[in-house]
């Protein structure tokens, strides 16, 4: 056993086990190289049901209200080309939140247990682009439970930019904690704050 194993007991049998992983074998797919990680991306990985979020992102009346041109290509969960063509850049989306400074309303939110996308990592982001702090983190609640916590920012001329975390959900937030996640969501759509 390496320094960085464990021992597990399962019924009678004692089985050895990682105690974390590397960051290289947590995500194998990003040193492949885009043919190999290609060949092994699924269209609709195994760990999602989404069948009818592609039904419903690709219905005429849904796609005429949300702008989609008609000659636009269908929704897809996951899309090879896309994936081919991916160019990382080191300040990632910050700048496109610069660009829509005072001219669109934001939400971003994360589940608190998010390994692939850590809350501390979008705090530290979104700390970086220095917007004016209007009300300080704070607890939600849903159902007499904590249902995360939220800070809100001056990002324009009005309150336009609020970071949520959903308590207990991962990477799929509205699928673990639907009810948070919709309470997120239906507040910041109607302009009201979550504390």
């Amino acid at each position: 056993m390496g320094r960085f194993q464990g021992l597990l007991r399962v019924g009678n049998e004692i089985k050895p086990y990682k105690r974390y992983f590397t960051a290289a074998e947590y995500t194998p797919f990003l040193n492949e190289g885009p043919s190999k990680a290609i060949k092994n991306l699924k269209l609709n990985p195994p760990c999602v049901y989404v069948t009818p979020v592609n039904e419903y992102l690709n219905m005429a009346s849904v796609r005429t209200s949300l702008h989609i041109p008609a000659d636009a290509p269908a929704w897809e969960m996951c899309n090879g080309t896309m994936n081919t063509n991916y160019i990382r850049y080191a300040n990632g989306s910050i700048d496109v939140y610069v660009q829509l400074q005072g001219k669109y309303r934001v939400l971003i939110y994360s589940g608190d247990t998010d390994m692939a996308v850590p809350t501390y990592g979008t705090r530290d982001w979104i700390s970086n682009l220095n917007y004016p702090v209007t009300k300080y983190w704070k607890q939600f609640f849903v159902d007499g439970q904590v249902g995360g916590y939220a800070e809100y920012y001056k990002a324009g001329s009005v309150e336009d930019f609020v970071f949520a975390t959903i308590h207990g959900a991962g990477h799929m937030a509205p699928q673990w904690r639907p009810h948070p996640t919709y309470k997120v969501v239906f507040n910041f759509i109607n302009n009201q704050t979550l504390y």
